[in-house]
């Protein structure tokens, strides 16, 4: 009996299909959490926005007149830092594996 080797770049079998069939659920998958991620920074946003209209009523209540603009500014550039920050630690992320 002799066995004949196939090679795998020629053979013209059914594998294909067989791929299509297994990349539809990871394909889903994929959508399913990329679709969670974007309810969820819509959310995140949502509560953002709410948390930062609070503290600048409690700066209104808590912070004498004439201390209100001082107050709102330091909040401000507090919130600016964080923001960099955070783009800071992602960008250095992407550009690591990215290019890394």
């Amino acid at each position: 009996m002799t066995e004949t080797a196939t090679d795998p770049e020629t053979d013209e079998s059914n594998d294909t299909d067989e791929d299509t069939e297994s990349a539809l659920p990871e394909r889903m998958t994929a959508y399913l959490i990329w679709g969670t991620v974007a309810v969820l920074f819509l959310v995140g946003v949502i509560a953002f926005v709410g948390l930062y209209r609070s503290v600048g009523s409690i700066i209104d209540i808590w912070i004498a007149p004439d201390f209100r603009p001082l107050f709102r500014a330091a909040f401000n550039l507090a919130v600016v830092f964080v923001c960099a920050l955070g783009l800071s630690v992602l960008i250095r992320r992407v550009d690591t594996d990215r290019f890394g």
